[in-house]
């Protein structure tokens, strides 16, 4: 699965819906990847309804190497009964293989989100960056501000998942 980084999008809210279910998503098998922001570009603070340019906004997922679905729509209540947006399921695995490798090529350009395994069996999330043939680790989201975590991590404590 690939997806904004926090240092990505222009919708911290958005963002900080989608982080409450990362590690159920990464101990579910699910691979996380998060887009890395474009070079140069500086975070600024939210503009709601303005687009910095910056993010992913289409959604791919491929499924058991066989289904593939395309679209636009988000994976939430509000996107399903309120928003005009829509999105394909293909059950061909043809398509499915080529979007696959797609996404392994891709991943060059965004973080590895994984759960890393402390001593006494307690679980943390790490981003990993692979550039040029060397590995990076991050302990926090990258390239985040510390003003857009302080304000991710204010909106995760709000009850707003069914108004994103």
């Amino acid at each position: 699965m690939l997806t904004n980084s926090l240092a990505a999008t222009d919708e911290p809210a958005a963002h900080a819906g989608y982080a409450h279910y990362r590690r159920d998503l990464l101990r579910g098998g699910v691979e996380l990847y998060e887009l890395h922001p474009l070079p140069g570009a500086t975070q600024t603070p939210t503009t709601y309804g303005t687009s910095a340019g910056v993010t992913l906004h289409a959604k791919s997922v491929v499924v058991d190497q066989h289904y593939v679905f395309i679209g636009s729509m988000n994976m939430d209540q509000r996107s399903r009964l309120l928003n005009t947006e829509m999105g394909v399921i293909v059950d061909c695995p043809a398509l499915a293989k080529a979007i696959a490798e797609f996404f392994d090529r891709g991943a060059t350009n965004a973080f590895q989100v994984e759960l890393k395994k402390e001593a006494l069996g307690q679980q943390h999330m790490v981003w990993i960056a692979r550039e040029d043939g060397t590995t990076r680790t991050f302990e926090h989201e990258p390239g985040a501000s510390a003003h857009r975590r302080l304000e991710t991590f204010l909106l995760r404590m709000l009850p707003i998942d069914g108004l994103l």
